[in-house]
């Protein structure tokens, strides 16, 4: 036979439906999917895992339930045994009581002393030194003394001085003025070193 006739038998009808027909599209390698991690691929496998499933978490539930009762159960027996629950006060004198107790306070508590006694002893010091500078100023007039308390606007004036009986034309003016103000000011700083 010839290769003319092979090629007419091959494509007859009969010979053509038994053969397979070519696959033209690319096949591609496929993801294969967890079935106990994907649910999806799960149910395809089998339907009936999604009742399963719900059965489990309903189980569970009340199983946590159950134990969080025993659980309150035993706490509950376990503090009527030991009494009433310590107050925030008498939680705080306890560890106030503990930690008075501790080497550590103690040594703080030294060094507060040292420190405390040398801040009085400094202080003390310089009140000292404060003190002499005030006298030292006081003496060399520079440190001015307190001024005299404002009488009022109804007090009457003081009365003007008359000058010396050797120049009786000449009279100081009355204390309203600025001049009588001044004369005011230096008779009672006369007044002061007269007292000293």
């Amino acid at each position: 036979m010839h290769n003319a006739n092979l090629m007419q038998i091959l494509r007859h009808e009969n010979i053509q439906k038994i053969l397979q027909k070519p696959k033209l599209g690319r096949v591609h390698s496929m993801t294969k999917r967890n079935p106990l991690r994907n649910i999806k691929v799960l149910l395809k496998l089998n339907p009936y895992a999604k009742v399963e499933k719900a059965v489990a978490r309903k189980q569970q539930i009340k199983s946590v339930r159950s134990r969080k009762v025993i659980l309150d159960a035993k706490i509950k027996e376990a503090a009527d045994k030991k009494g009433p629950a310590p107050t925030k006060a008498e939680r705080r004198k306890t560890l106030r009581a503990i930690y008075k107790s501790t080497p550590e306070l103690a040594r703080k508590k030294e060094i507060a002393k040292v420190h405390r006694r040398d801040q009085s002893f400094k202080n003390a010091r310089l009140a000292k030194l404060r003190r002499e500078k005030i006298r030292s100023d006081r003496k060399s007039k520079k440190v001015p003394r307190k001024p005299k308390k404002y009488l009022g606007k109804n007090k009457k004036p003081l009365k003007a001085k008359t000058a010396k009986s050797g120049d009786k034309s000449k009279k100081v003016p009355a204390a309203g003025g600025k001049a009588g103000a001044k004369a005011g000011a230096k008779a009672g700083t006369k007044k002061a070193a007269d007292k000293k």
